[in-house]
Order: C-alpha cells, then structure tokens, then sequence
C-alpha cells in the first residue's frame, strides 16, 4: 500500500511539474505578446494590433485550458487523500516546494504571474487614458471647437473618472 501511494505521489509531483512548465511557457509567451501589444498601439500600428489582439485571444484560451487542468489535478489528488486547496499547499505539505525544480517553477510561476498582472494593468491606463483623449477631441470636434453649454469644474473638456485610485491601492 506504501509502494502504490508513493507511485500515486511521484505521478501527481511529475503532473505538477509538467503543468508549472506549461503554465510558465504560456506566461511568458503572453508576457512578451503584452510588451509587443503596448508597442504597437504606442506606434498606432492598428493592423498589428489587431493580429496581436487575435494571438492575445488565444494565449488566454490556452490559459484557460491550463486553470481547468490545474482544477482536475486538484480533485484528483484531494481523492487519493492529498491536503491542500491549490498547488503551492499540497507542494508545501508534501515538501516538493523544497526540491529545487519544483521551487525554481513555482517561484517562476509566482513571478510571471506578477509581472503580467502589472503589465496588464499598465497597458489597460494606456488604452484608457488615450480613449478618455480622443473622446474628448471628437466631443470638441463635434462641438466646432466651442466649449460645451453644461456648467462643470471650469476645464475646457468633459473626462470620465479615471480610476486612478483603484490602480494606486493595487501597486
């Protein structure tokens, strides 16, 4: 029985692996497309962009692929007895956070995580605030370059709240 629960664990630690491998090559890839992505739209390269758009659509497919196969992973190790409620507690629990391939791709997982999430959140303040810019050159475009009649804190064109905070209590 010792022998079929260390085969059952060697199995789930190489499955482990294998996905903290996938998820990080996908990570990557999407890290760089991001980095490309706020290039070409700080260019205006709008057919680029949409192909990157496209390339973008189907790294978040793959992405989602990979939190559905970590979901089943779970359940499945859950039955055959194992703790934890994500992947970086059962390799905490069953100590293969302390082998250095295992440590090396959750650290590299975690990492990438956080500089995608911070990339994201930098392109999304580019794209907002151009689009809160040209709103308001088409609003004094289609005002013939009048002001507008509504009262409002005395600046010469109407901006939407930028959410500005909201990024400053997530840094």
């Amino acid at each position: 029985m010792v022998a079929v629960q260390e085969t059952h664990e060697e199995n789930y630690r190489h499955q482990v692996v294998v996905f903290l491998g996938d998820l990080n090559r996908v990570q990557k890839s999407l890290l760089e497309l991001q980095k490309h992505k706020r290039d070409v739209l700080v260019a205006r390269n709008f057919d680029e962009a949409n192909e990157v758009q496209l390339q973008e659509e189907n790294l978040h497919q793959q992405l989602q692929t990979l939190l559905s196969r970590r979901q089943d992973l779970l359940v499945q190790m859950r039955s055959k007895g194992f703790a934890g409620q994500t992947l970086k507690e059962v390799c905490s629990h069953l100590g293969w956070d302390r082998e250095p391939e295992t440590d090396l791709l959750l650290k590299q997982a975690r990492q990438l995580s956080d500089s995608l999430r911070q990339t994201s959140w930098g392109t999304w303040v580019f794209t907002h605030r151009a689009s809160q810019y040209y709103g308001s050159i088409l609003e004094l475009i289609a005002q013939g370059g009048k002001k507008s009649s509504i009262y409002h804190d005395g600046s010469s064109m109407h901006q939407e709240p930028s959410g500005g905070s909201l990024l400053d209590a997530s840094i």
